[in-house]
Order: structure tokens, then C-alpha cells, then sequence
């Protein structure tokens, strides 16, 4: 039996984890207009200009396996140069997925041993919030241009320097 695969879901899509078919399932997302406007405002970016993901879900007993991959074109603001920019977000993920706030791990055929399972209330798997936290962990929080580099420099001396007037407070002073 093949794997059922579905299309062209927005992110406001939920499944319950009830109904997916034990030979698995495959599902494509694309963000709609309000959702690309709603990640941009989530984290604090100008722009989101798309957002594309795959997901697949195995059944492991009372666990679910989410597996799959994202990308997302963003407009992004110079950490060096204050200037916007776009730039390609992208990541791979694995979630284990449960209707159970603690579900016997020893039952199931989970590979990984130390993978956090994320609760899922009434069994409900909500794409939105999950490929959403996706994004945010793949998101660089100091996003450069890739041809204006992060350097250091050293402060330049004199009184051009707005701290300049707080030597005094760190010199000792011997009024004794």
C-alpha cells in the first residue's frame, strides 16, 4: 500500500492524529498572505515573501513521527549596515508527537531515546504552531549580508567617544 500524500495545505491546517493511515502520510504546505504576514510579525522580521514545507507522519504505536523539511524566502534587516536584505531560511526537522501528556516511551519503536515528545491536546496535530517554532529556530537572530562581515573594532580614542565622560567615575581621586 502506498503512502497518501495531500497538497497545497495553508498552515492553518490541523489533523487529528486519530486519522492518519498506518502506511503514513505526506503533506505539502505553502503559507497563505495573512500567515506570511503573521510569522514576519511573530519574529520580528520585515517581510516574509513564502514559506514551503514537507511533512511526513509515521504512525510508532501511540506516538506520531513528524519528519520533513521547510523554506522560506525573508526579507531581513543588516545587523552591520541596518540595510534590507533577503535571504533563504531553511531546515529539516523530527518531532515526536503524542495526545498523552506522558505516553510509555517502552511501548513504542522510537529510534531516538532522548527526543522530547510534544503534546498534542485532543489528539490535534496544529501545523501552524509546530512549522512555525521551525522557522523561529532557524531564523539567524544577527542576519548580515553575506558580503558585509561581522568585524570587530576598537573604540576610537578621544572625546568623540559618548562614554567618554565616565573616565573619571573608575579613576581613583586621593582626596585625603
Amino acid at each position: 500500500m502506498e503512502k497518501l500524500t495531500e497538497s497545497k495545505k495553508d498552515l492553518s491546517f490541523t489533523l487529528d492524529m486519530r486519522k492518519i493511515p498506518s502506511v503514513g502520510l505526506d503533506l505539502t504546505f505553502s503559507a497563505s498572505q495573512e500567515e506570511l504576514q503573521n510569522l514576519a510579525s511573530r519574529f520580528d522580521i520585515p517581510r516574509v515573501k513564502n514559506y514551503q514545507a514537507v511533512v511526513h507522519l509515521e504512525k510508532q504505536g501511540k506516538i506520531i513521527q513528524m519528519s520533513g523539511s521547510f523554506s522560506a524566502l525573508v526579507e531581513q534587516e543588516c545587523v552591520v549596515t541596518l540595510d534590507l536584505f533577503e535571504n533563504t531560511v531553511s531546515g529539516e526537522f523530527l518531532l515526536l508527537l503524542s495526545d498523552e501528556k506522558s505516553p510509555a516511551a517502552k511501548e513504542e519503536k522510537i529510534t531516538l531515546n532522548d527526543e522530547p515528545i510534544e503534546y498534542c491536546s485532543r489528539g490535534i496535530i496544529a501545523f501552524r504552531d509546530l512549522l512555525g517554532e521551525q522557522f523561529g529556530l532557524n531564523l539567524n537572530p544577527f542576519p548580515h549580508k553575506t558580503n558585509q562581515p561581522f568585524e570587530y573594532r576598537e573604540a576610537e580614542s578621544g572625546e568623540k567617544n559618548p562614554f567618554y565622560i565616565l573616565k573619571d567615575l573608575t579613576t581613583p581621586k586621593n582626596d585625603v
